[in-house]
C-alpha cells in the first residue's frame, strides 16, 4: 500500500491518499484507492495511465478509485482504514447494480 501511496502522492491532483485492500469474491482482494484531491479528475484510466508510467506495476494499480471529501477518522485521530474498506465493499456492490 505504501509504494501505491507514494505514487499517487506524486501526482498533481492529489493532496492525500490511502490504499486499502478490499474483499472480491473474483480476486481475493482488490486494491481500492480513496483519494482527496486538488482536482476531481475526470477521466479514471488517464489516473491508472500516469502511474503505469510512473513505473507502478500493473497488479499494484488500484481496480478501484474513490474520491472523498475528508477521512473518517478512528477515535484518535488516524484515518480508520476499517471504515474505508466498508465504503469500497458498499461503493463497489452498487457500481455492479
Amino acid at each position: 500500500a505504501a509504494e501505491v501511496e507514494s505514487a499517487l502522492l506524486r501526482l498533481a491532483e492529489v493532496q492525500d491518499c490511502a490504499v486499502v485492500a478490499a474483499p472480491d469474491t473474483l480476486l481475493g482482494e482488490r486494491i481500492c484507492a480513496f483519494i482527496i484531491a486538488q482536482q476531481v479528475p475526470t477521466d479514471y484510466q488517464q489516473l491508472r495511465q500516469q502511474l503505469t508510467r510512473m513505473g507502478l506495476s500493473a497488479w499494484k494499480i488500484p481496480d478501484q478509485i474513490e474520491f472523498l471529501d475528508h477521512w473518517p477518522l478512528t477515535a484518535v485521530g488516524k484515518i480508520d482504514k476499517k471504515r474505508l474498506t466498508a465504503l469500497a465493499v458498499d461503493r463497489y456492490r452498487h457500481s455492479a447494480q
